[in-house]
């Protein structure tokens, strides 16, 4: 109730928040306090919680939900969902029609994300800071796409990969130090890629 009753504070006497940012709870990670407002923080059945509300459990429309497995594979998707569960550890956006990993946050709302698999969609572009804040993830599957060339910026922020798989692309170009940052990085699968050398 006290932050609420701040919210509503906030609103009708403006202060200068200098860009505080919400820590917690998770659905509200990262968003600038002073665009909340008190619909903001109605948890289940309309009644606002004093400790944050509970995780969003829903499943996508169109995708599966097993646990915290999100399986969004085989629907013709041209676009990473929004509302992807923020407990969510595995994402399966396999065998879609996906052309960009734009760099939207997503990735940074999805905390606990351990394993992204993006193989055979249309991929051309991976935006720069796309991944950023994504600290979990240890594997990204983005096999079988259409990237043709691999810079540092594509992969920055996923200071925990381990496993990266860009095999069957078209990369011809890979520009120095591309993989510098991913300091955990253990396996890296670039086979089928018709590189010029």
């Amino acid at each position: 109730m006290l932050f609420r009753s701040l919210v509503n504070w906030m609103d009708k006497f403006p202060v200068e928040t200098s860009g505080v940012r919400c820590e917690e709870p998770k659905m509200m990670h990262k968003r600038k306090m002073s665009t909340l407002k008190s619909e903001h923080l109605v948890c289940e059945s309309g009644k606002p919680k004093s400790h944050g509300c509970k995780e969003d459990k829903s499943c996508p429309q169109g995708c599966r939900c097993d646990g915290t497995r999100v399986d969004c594979s085989h629907w013709g998707l041209t676009d990473i969902p929004a509302a992807i569960p923020t407990t969510t550890t595995h994402l399966i956006l396999a065998d879609n029609q996906i052309t960009k990993i734009s760099a939207l946050g997503l990735f940074n709302r999805i905390p606990n994300l351990k394993t992204l698999d993006m193989s055979r969609n249309k991929i051309t572009e991976i935006e720069q800071g796309a991944f950023e804040g994504a600290y979990s993830i240890n594997e990204i599957l983005v096999a079988e796409n259409q990237i043709t060339a691999v810079n540092r910026a594509m992969f920055k922020g996923l200071n925990n990969l381990k496993s990266l798989s860009l095999f069957g692309n078209q990369i011809s170009c890979v520009t120095p130090g591309a993989f510098d940052e991913l300091t955990s990085l253990t396996s890296l699968n670039l086979i089928s890629n018709p590189f010029n050398c």
